[in-house]
């Protein structure tokens, strides 16, 4: 999961409490009336990774299967119960009957089906796929490439309250996934009328336990209560949320019912005022702040010891006191305290003497050879987080000699050069974060993602330009010519099968585990089923060729792809994805915890990434505001303001 690429910082201060933030227009509030300063909403479809996508989960327009009780764990939402196989590959969701749109209209399975659809289809635009359990379910992100049809996707209507997803392989996260708004149902009469204009409002449906009454764009959205909602909430009349406007003034004017700090200046403030001290509200989060190394043809930083010495080389207390004022605590590992696979004795805490030896170790000693560096940081931050960094510049120079420049770049240029190889001439790191791991007892597997498959970059850059020439032909940017005759597709219908041969020959030789060489038969055989379900379709007479052209030419680059990488795999990778599938496999807490431990050793000595710090969010909230349900999981759909009462006896008037 690498769910810290975008809008992260706004995210972490603005989602986790962004419900809550509140503003008045001219005059008295109502008596029961929530006001606060929160993200624009600039589109209802929340399907789209946008202050949208707030209206959808914080404000609570919509609402999904499952969401987040008060201490993490899952609860029923709009799905009352549901099983999971024993083989973890089937979630079978029964739903209430009784939950209903703005129009009146049932919600049923269908509506969900509809969305995940919608979502996965070839070319279109959502933001959502990189923490969508979708991407597990069986030939969803086959359909979503052009290789299969909508039929073979493995979400079921049972009936009309029953869905079913079968996945292509086990996830243990996937419950936890449920409550991103990518689960959230569509309205498939808005959509079926008005096309991608669904979500306009006019058109707009929702299912959740507020409706929109007023939306102007840069200005204020307005909720009343839905009278179609079905499950029990807060007691709010009114929620009216300003785009813009300084949350501490508001708060002191009497403007707004809520205010999340987001300068140290502010904090610093409230926590020294006579009146405001006691409504000073610090609630620790899982929003973890960290570094990931850039991929760039230069080969300095593919040496695992040169990042280990820059994650040892400077001192993270010293800059979180002196910056942040407590705010945030530092971290060690890539975790939190709120995760399970926390472990205090494991991290990359400060340690001059280890990262000179290092850096001297791979050839770099005082940094002599080390090029000048940058710190990509994106343009949203704020001026602490951008100081930070002018710090760290500052720490690395003085304690390893080794020179950064920061480079701020607005957020499409930021997220582009952070997954890219760059060229030679720009190498070093940037900031990610994570808006919170998902709460299940194996997450720290996830992070072998983080600990790279190969170490050439030469090898990095040509799997990079596979990816870009697949991603070229799926958006229609390259246009593809093919025959008319199924004869035509043979040929690459025999390449498909030849690589998946020559993949499967990769672990024929018993040095993997029993895991990964199941992991392998798996993919191969859904290469060649792939295959033959093409090659049989162009064969029928209503056929597509041009598709039936495309989607086999996708699933034989796509399978090139895989061919190449597992090819240049290095023994380490391996390693820690074979320990990954144990772990998902593993029935006794105990073992699993036992692999998450070697996991996050290997991973601190060889990742990508280490951390900085985990975010407390301070917020200064008013007595009558009751009910206040902390989540750490900002994209997440804990409905923040369903659960707020207001306390008539205390409210200020």
């Amino acid at each position: 999961m690498n769910p810290g690429s975008t809008g992260w910082r706004n995210g972490i201060l603005i989602g986790l409490f962004a419900a809550l933030l509140f503003h008045t227009t001219a005059g008295a509030a109502s008596r029961r009336e929530i006001r606060y300063i929160g993200p624009p909403v600039s589109t209802l479809n929340s399907y789209l990774y946008t202050g949208g996508m707030y209206a959808q989960i914080t404000l609570g327009t919509k609402e999904g299967l499952v969401q987040l009780g008060p201490e993490r764990g899952l609860i029923p939402a709009q799905a009352e119960r549901w099983e999971i196989s024993e083989d973890r590959l089937s979630y079978t969701f029964h739903l209430r009957g009784d939950n209903r749109w703005y129009d009146g209209t049932t919600v049923t399975a269908r509506d969900y089906r509809a969305a995940f659809i919608y979502q996965m289809e070839p070319g279109r635009e959502s933001k959502w796929l990189w923490d969508t359990p979708l991407q597990y379910v069986v030939k969803a992100m086959d359909f979503r490439n052009g290789a299969a049809r909508e039929d073979e996707v493995g979400v079921d209507v049972v009936d009309d309250f029953t869905l079913r997803f079968r996945l292509a392989r086990p996830y243990p996260a996937f419950m936890n996934a449920m409550v991103t708004g990518s689960m959230f149902p569509i309205h498939r009469g808005s959509l079926e009328a008005h096309g991608d204009a669904w979500h306009k409002l006019p058109n707009y449906q929702g299912n959740g336990p507020y409706r929109i009454v007023e939306w102007e764009l840069n200005s204020h959205i307005v909720l009343e209560p839905n009278p179609q909602y079905n499950l029990p909430r807060g007691n709010l009349e009114r929620i009216h949320s300003r785009f813009a406007g300084r949350p501490l003034e508001g708060y002191q004017s009497g403007e707004i019912d809520f205010a999340l700090l987001p300068t140290i200046a502010d904090i610093h403030y409230a926590r020294h005022h006579p009146d405001l001290s006691d409504e000073l509200v610090l609630t620790p989060t899982s929003g973890l702040s960290y570094v990931r190394f850039l991929f760039s043809k230069h080969p300095v930083y593919w040496d695992a010891r040169v990042r280990r010495a820059i994650a040892l080389g400077f001192d993270k207390r010293r800059i979180v006191d002196a910056i942040f004022l407590g705010r945030e605590t530092p971290m060690h590992m890539l975790s939190t305290p709120a995760m399970p696979d926390w472990d205090p004795e494991i991290g990359m805490r400060f340690d001059l003497d280890e990262a000179r030896r290092l850096l001297s170790e791979a050839g770099f000693p005082d940094g002599k050879g080390i090029p000048e560096s940058v710190i990509l940081i994106p343009s949203y931050l704020a001026p602490e987080m951008v100081s930070q960094f002018v710090v760290i510049a500052a720490m690395l120079e003085e304690n390893l000699g080794i020179r950064f420049r920061i480079d701020n770049q607005e957020l499409g240029v930021y997220a582009d050069k952070r997954v890219s190889l760059n060229p030679s001439d720009y190498a070093g790191m940037c900031f990610a974060a994570s808006g919170a791991p998902w709460p299940n007892p194996i997450y720290g597997t996830q992070w072998i993602e983080n600990v790279q498959w190969t170490d050439d970059p030469e090898i990095y850059g040509a799997w990079w330009e596979g990816q870009r020439r697949i991603l070229q032909i799926r958006s229609g940017m390259v246009r593809l010519e093919g025959g008319e005759n199924p004869v035509d597709f043979e040929p690459v219908h025999r390449r498909i099968g030849a690589y998946a041969d020559s993949v499967m020959s990769l672990f024929a030789n018993g040095t993997h585990g029993p895991h990964l060489r199941r992991q392998a038969l798996e993919a191969t055989s859904g290469w060649r089923q792939t295959a033959d379900e093409i090659l049989q379709t162009a064969g029928e007479p209503d056929a597509d060729p041009a598709w039936c052209w495309k989607a086999i030419n996708v699933t034989l680059l796509q399978v090139m792809q895989y061919h190449f990488q597992w090819s240049h795999t290095s023994e380490l990778r391996w390693r820690l994805e074979e320990m990954r599938q144990e772990a998902h496999h593993a029935r006794e807490p105990s073992r699993q915890a036992e692999i998450n431990r070697e996991v996050h050793r290997l991973v601190q000595a060889f990742s990508w990434d280490f951390p900085l710090h985990v975010a407390n969010a301070t917020a200064l909230v008013r007595p009558y505001v009751k009910g206040l349900r902390f989540c750490a999981y900002w994209w997440a759909n804990p409905m923040y303001l369903k659960w707020i009462d207001i306390d008539d006896s205390g409210r200020r008037l």
